[in-house]
């Protein structure tokens, strides 16, 4: 009675429903008694796993028997964590999920390696065990590609921050040979080369998007490619605005161009191991207890024209 008033508002109010036939706790008794046995996971099961970050996720979307169950729990897995927008209940996690399989229309389903529980939502049933039967492929890291994003990130930002710090300095990059001479460029060219890296960086990141980084390399745990390619942004935002020194210089400045990139910027402050990255700047807070004094390096030459 109440499910067909429901039914008449929302229809009234132009909101198209069907109304479970049975009622909603017939549908859950119908939901539940699909997984009592393991024989009624009739389809060929293949698995795909492998290591956090190994790019499991973006190689299963790519499939189109797949069927996303940390979709279905808003939720990454146990590195990643909970989506925005929370996650669904118990009972609303296995009625989409038994949805989507029924509603499956090819022989294969392909699925990514979970536990029993992704983040709250447990898997119904014996669908945990019918994946421990099924077939499992193994995706391995391009241990490689990580270590070239990577490394390209780390020269990038320290030709960046010679060229806020100084007036000339020597770019520097996989190709550099050492044994010729080098030439000291302009803080301006050295920037602009800087940030032409940086920002091959940040596409290079977000086109490799699941791989992880390891803890050891930033002191920070679960972060990966598109983590490094938000705070990537943020640094190009801050270079931009940062390297003019000269009323000009802050006029030619493309304000939208550090907008947008800083508007595709990390919303996290990158501290891993307790101490901030630039460190050599004291602040009055919570932790320091003091004021300081910020080195001149940090804050950029004084722009001492009139």
């Amino acid at each position: 009675m109440r499910s067909e008033i429901a039914v008449k508002w929302l229809s009234e109010c132009g909101v198209k429903v069907n109304r479970l036939k049975g009622g909603y706790k017939n549908f859950r008794n119908w939901v539940i008694s699909q997984h009592l046995d393991i024989e009624n996971y009739i389809k060929d099961w293949i698995i795909i796993g492998g290591l956090t970050g190994s790019g499991k996720t973006d190689f299963l979307r790519s499939f189109k028997e797949s069927i996303d169950l940390e979709r279905i729990a808003n939720h990454r897995g146990s590195a990643f964590g909970i989506r925005d927008g929370g996650q669904p209940t118990q009972s609303n996690f296995e009625n989409i999920l038994t949805l989507d399989y029924l509603n499956h229309k090819y022989e294969k389903l392909i699925l990514e390696d979970e536990s029993r529980t992704i983040g709250r939502a447990g898997l119904p049933g014996f669908w945990y065990q019918k994946m421990q039967s099924s077939k499992l492929i193994i995706l391995k890291v391009d241990d490689d590609k990580r270590a070239e994003i990577f490394s390209k990130w780390v020269l990038a930002v320290a030709n960046a921050q010679v060229a806020l710090w100084y007036d000339k300095g020597f770019y520097v990059d996989g190709t550099t040979n050492f044994q010729a001479a080098l030439e000291t460029v302009p803080y301006g060219e050295l920037m602009n080369s800087a940030v032409s890296a940086l920002e091959a960086v940040a596409t290079l990141a977000e086109s490799n998007a699941d791989i992880a980084i390891p803890y050891e390399w930033m002191q920070i745990s679960g972060m990966t490619m598109t983590d490094l390619a938000k705070v990537t942004h943020s640094m190009i935002a801050r270079y931009k605005a940062g390297v003019a020194r000269t009323p000009a210089e802050r006029a030619a400045v493309d304000w939208t161009e550090v907008k947008e990139h800083a508007t595709k910027g990390a919303t996290f402050a990158p501290v891993g191991d307790g101490v901030y990255w630039w460190s050599r700047t004291q602040y009055w807070s919570g932790i320091s207890k003091s004021w300081g004094r910020a080195d001149y390096k940090m804050i950029g030459p004084s722009d001492k024209s009139k």
